[in-house]
C-alpha cells in the first residue's frame, strides 16, 4: 500500500477515535470476525494514524469492522499498525483496502473507484508539482496511466481500464433522489440503466 514507514503498537480503546467518515461496521462481517477471534488477537492490524488534531491520540483509517469485533468481547486494548501519513493517503489506503476485502452493489463501487482517482491524483500533484494540460476524467494522460499500472481495474489492456474508470464516473454522478428510485426498482446492479441515469 505505501512505503511509508510503520509500528506495531498495542493501544487502549479510549485512546483511539473514530471518525465519521468511516461510516457505520458492516454488523455480518463483524460477527463473523468475531466467530474466529480470540480476546486480544487479531490476524490483521487495524491501521491508525496519530491524531492530527489532538495529542496523544490516534485516529482509525482503516479496519473499522476488526477494530469493533475486537471491542465487542470486552478487550481493553488492541494491537494497531501506525503510520503517520496524510489525510489524502489515509483516505486513498482505506479506499484501496475495502476495494480488495469488500463486495459492493455497483453504485457503491463506482463511487469508490472515483473517489479513489481523484484521492491518487491529488497525493500525484503533490508530489510531482507539475501543472499539466487535463484530459479524460479531468486528469493528465500520464496520471491515469499511473494510475492503472498501480490499481487493479477491471480491463485487459490499459485502454479498457481508463474506459472502465470513465463507465464508474459516470454512475458515481447518480444523485441521492436517483439512487432511492433506483433501489426501489431493484436495479442497483444494472450497469447498463446506472449508465444511463448517470449520464443525465
Amino acid at each position: 500500500m505505501s512505503t511509508t514507514k510503520s509500528e506495531s503498537k498495542v493501544l487502549r480503546f479510549d485512546e483511539i477515535d473514530v471518525p465519521d467518515s468511516l461510516g457505520e461496521p458492516d454488523a455480518k462481517n463483524v460477527a463473523a470476525i468475531q466467530s474466529t477471534l480470540k480476546i486480544g488477537e487479531l490476524i490483521n492490524e487495524p491501521w491508525v494514524r496519530p491524531s492530527p488534531v489532538y495529542k496523544k491520540r490516534y485516529e482509525l483509517f482503516i479496519a473499522l469492522d476488526r477494530y469493533v469485533a475486537l471491542k465487542n468481547t470486552g478487550a481493553e486494548t488492541i494491537r494497531c499498525r501506525v503510520m503517520e501519513v496524510s489525510d489524502n493517503v489515509a483516505e486513498k489506503m482505506r479506499l484501496e483496502e475495502n476495494l480488495m476485502r469488500k463486495s459492493y452493489n455497483v453504485i457503491a463501487t463506482a463511487r469508490m473507484w472515483t473517489r479513489l482517482v481523484e484521492v491518487f491524483n491529488a497525493e500525484d500533484d503533490r508530489l510531482s508539482g507539475q501543472v499539466v494540460d487535463k484530459v479524460a476524467m479531468g486528469r493528465p494522460k500520464d496520471a491515469i496511466r499511473r494510475f492503472v499500472e498501480s490499481h487493479p481495474v477491471d480491463g485487459k489492456t490499459a485502454e479498457a481500464q481508463q474506459k472502465q474508470l470513465e463507465r464508474y464516473r459516470i454512475i458515481a454522478n447518480i444523485t441521492a433522489k436517483a439512487e432511492k428510485l433506483i433501489i426501489e426498482g431493484r436495479l442497483r446492479n444494472n450497469k447498463r440503466v446506472l449508465l444511463k441515469v448517470g449520464a443525465e
